[in-house]
């Protein structure tokens, strides 16, 4: 069984590398595997124009768009060099692999946006429970970089209790007809296809089923949720007496409960938040230090005490990895990873604010993107506190409270 490892490469200058482990101890890890594929794409982005700015300059449908687009300029640039087989070549399609290249091109500041959607979780669950036509047709524009999904999960009285959804589709022949509405759906204005739970019976969990619906279709309405982190990344969106054929429907009518326990349990992986907290870190000390600030001890004990925290939830997520390497269940672990990975988050963004606050007045960019972000970070993907009672019930196996 290969084991995943992680070492710190500052020669690199590129952060942190995945190593196959024998049974020697940390400090015995093998030589630097050569990364030439990795390399050559953060040179081609910078190339591109794809530095860090890209990660702060507003996140308006218009940047959004100019994200996405700079991205396929990449891609083109890649695929003009021959590089792109270069790189599929070198790194496969490992899941270990999939997280080197995530945190490499996240530092990079690869424009991603919602595409991590297709390779955590949506591209995974439409290999294991699509039919044959659907996985024809969703699953190379995925692989090809050349489609952007949203999940329609999160109702105005069903956030984090999916079990309370009204969204109702109901069977007419051969068709189905879809009438709700749905919130805080992200890049709902840009997506292709939108991952859809409805109810399609009265049974709280039984009566739950998926659609994969195009975004284009008629009835469908998009409403932009102002934010802190600005236009463009949520939504309201409306189904009005949305039709949809048979073949839209994802798995069996009530058996959405199954699918999306599967798909959560990898929707809480592959985003390399822990890097970006580390990266904001690094800079804030950066700018302490050329300040003159960071002699001070309690500076100092805090930025150590940050971070540990984000090794801590490197370790927490590369261990969930780890398992998807194995070919294991993944279970509420994740849950624990990305608990560690929003309190990482969170520390950094205390940091800022306690000893450097004029840099979220504009004086560094970065750091005000990385505060907005983290304050973000513990609703997205699961709110933090749910998480916690995730892992008090199946990992803890607390009982739970008398009501």
């Amino acid at each position: 069984m290969t084991k995943v490892t992680k070492a710190v490469i500052p020669a690199a200058g590129l952060g942190t590398r995945f190593l196959p482990a024998t049974k020697a101890t940390p400090k015995e890890m093998l030589p630097v595997v050569d990364t030439p594929a990795i390399e050559l794409v953060v040179e081609e982005a910078a190339n591109a124009g794809l530095t860090d700015v890209l990660m702060v300059t507003g996140r308006s449908k218009r940047a959004l768009e100019d994200h996405f687009d700079r991205a396929a300029e990449l891609e083109t640039t890649l695929e003009a060099k021959g590089d792109l087989e270069k790189l599929a070549l070198d790194l496969g399609r490992t899941y270990d692999e999939q997280q080197i290249l995530a945190e490499e091109m996240w530092i990079a500041g690869e424009p991603r946006g919602g595409q991590y959607m297709n390779v955590n979780w949506i591209g995974p669950t439409l290999e294991k429970y699509g039919t044959p036509e659907q996985k024809a047709r969703y699953l190379v524009p995925i692989t090809e970089g050349k489609s952007l999904w949203c999940q329609g999960f999160s109702e105005p009285d069903a956030g984090s209790d999916l079990a309370s959804l009204r969204t109702r589709a109901t069977r007419d022949g051969e068709v189905y007809r879809i009438t709700g509405q749905k919130i805080w759906t992200s890049y709902a204005g840009l997506a292709d296809t939108c991952f859809l739970l409805t109810r399609t019976s009265d049974d709280r969990k039984g009566g739950i089923t998926i659609f994969l619906v195009p975004m284009d279709t008629p009835g469908i309405t998009v409403r932009n949720i102002p934010s802190l982190i600005g236009e463009g990344d949520i939504h309201e969106v409306f189904f009005d007496d949305v039709t949809v054929p048979e073949s839209a429907r994802f798995g069996d009518e009530g058996q959405a409960w199954q699918i999306i326990a599967y798909s959560l349990r990898n929707e809480r992986l592959g985003i390399p938040r822990f890097v970006l907290a580390r990266a904001a870190l690094d800079r804030a000390v950066s700018m302490l230090k050329a300040a003159g600030d960071f002699a001070r001890e309690a500076v100092r004990i805090e930025a150590g005490r940050c971070a540990a925290m984000c090794e801590a939830a490197g370790v927490a997520n590369y261990a969930v990895v780890q398992k998807r390497v194995d070919g294991l269940t993944i279970g509420a672990e994740s849950s624990s990873a990305r608990y560690a990975t929003v309190m990482a988050e969170r520390a950094v963004v205390e940091f800022v604010i306690e000893f450097l606050p004029e840099a979220l007045a504009d004086a560094s960019p970065y750091l005000k993107m990385h505060h907005q972000r983290g304050i973000v970070a513990g609703v997205a993907a699961g709110a933090a506190e749910i998480q916690l009672n995730i892992i008090a019930s199946e990992v803890l196996e607390l009982p739970r409270e008398a009501r």
